[in-house]
Parts: C-alpha cells; structure tokens; sequence
C-alpha cells in the first residue's frame, strides 16, 4: 500500500493583492456609512424650503387681505346680503335684470374694478361705496358707460388718473340698464335702477360724442337732465 501523499501547499497570497482588497472593503464600508444618517436625539430643525413656503404664504395672505379688506367698512361687507340686488319677480319670458346685469359686469366691468366692486387703488377707482355711483340720478353713469370717461377724477376723495372705454357700439341698452342696475344694488351699494328707456333717450342725445370720452369735470357741468 502506498503511503498518502502530502496535499499540495496553498498558494501564497500577494501581499500587495491583500493590501488593495482590504482598502476597496473600507471604501464600501465608509459609503454605506454616508449614506445612512447617524440616530440623534432631540428635535431636528425645520427644512428650509418648509420656512420658507410658511414665510411666501404669510406674504400672501397679508397682502390678499390688504388688497380685498374694503377698510372692514359695514358699507361693503354685509353679512347679511346676498350681494346681488333684490328685484321683484319677473314674468315669464321676460330678462332677468340682475343676471343679465351680473353676467354683463363679469364680462365688462370686473376685470378693471374687480369682482368685488373694490377696483385696484391707485388704478381704477371702487365701485362699491362710490359717490359716483350712490347718486339719485343715474344719467351720469348711462354717459360714462357709452362713451368712455379719460383723465383725472376723484372717487370718494381718492385721486385716479386713467381712461374707460366706450361701450357704446359693444353692448345694449338693455345691458347697459341691467349693468348699471346690478352696479348701483350690489356690495352695499342701495341707489334705484336704471329703466331701459332712459338709456335709449341719452344714448340718442349723446350720439354726436360717439368717439369723444368724457371729462369728470365736463361731467358735473353737465345736467342730469340734459
């Protein structure tokens, strides 16, 4: 029987090979670490970007309400009202005033004196709370609406200085009626309506200033009346 042979020694290993895996399993070992934070205790600070949507929402809110507030005066804000006129009801197959009045002031009026009838201040001048608007007479504004008004003017004892188209080619006399009445019953707003008949008798007399806008000091020369 043959003796058993001796195994084969184990090949040796470089030291520099050794040396190289050693330092690629430090590599892993330390970017593992980065990329798992370390526990703490206590509370962490806030995000930045969270401070800072809390800072522009402060901002916007601030300045929402310093635009809209109306001065918190009772006049505008009313709890209590719709916020659309109230008129009798109509027979049947008749124009709803105040619709008509409310879809024709969206369409015309609210992208310059806004929604609110506040207007921007400054630009163009409010409509809720106006001396111009919470008159007896109504045939200054049905003049205004048909051919434009241009330069200074003071609204309430605020100085505006700006120009407002004519309308009289671009809409009728009945939604220049139905404007004019939601305008003069809307935001606390409590002056009569405009009737359909006497926009058509200033429409007829003012036919000749079709393409001149009025003055506010031509305006208050000018008789109701006339």
């Amino acid at each position: 029987m043959n003796p058993p042979s001796n195994p084969p020694p184990a090949p040796k290993l470089d030291p520099h090979e050794d040396h190289e895996l050693h330092d690629v399993m430090q590599i892993h070992t330390a970017i593992l670490r980065r990329e798992k934070a370390e526990p703490q205790e206590g509370l962490e600070p806030m995000p930045i970007w969270l401070a800072a949507l809390f800072g522009a929402l402060l901002l916007w809110g601030g300045y929402y309400l310093g635009r809209y507030n109306g001065g918190f005066k009772a006049l505008v804000f009313d709890e209590k009202s719709s916020g659309l006129p109230i008129m009798a009801a109509k027979p049947p197959g008749s124009v709803d005033m105040v619709v008509l009045g409310k879809r024709t002031y969206t369409a015309m009026c609210a992208p310059c004196h806004q929604e609110t009838g506040l207007g921007l201040p400054g630009q163009f001048p409010p409509l809720a709370g106006s001396d111009w608007v919470n008159t007896a007479g109504h045939a200054r504004l049905v003049r205004i609406v048909l051919n434009g008004l241009t330069g200074p003017m003071e609204v309430n004892g605020q100085p505006f200085n700006n120009s407002m188209p004519p309308w009289r080619d671009s809409i009728t006399d009945e939604q220049v009626a139905a404007v004019l009445t939601y305008v003069r019953q809307s935001w606390g707003n409590k002056a009569p309506g405009v009737p359909i008949d006497d926009v058509k008798v200033i429409r007829d007399k003012t036919k000749e200033r079709a393409n001149q806008p009025w003055t506010a000091d031509l305006l208050k020369a000018t008789p109701e009346s006339e």
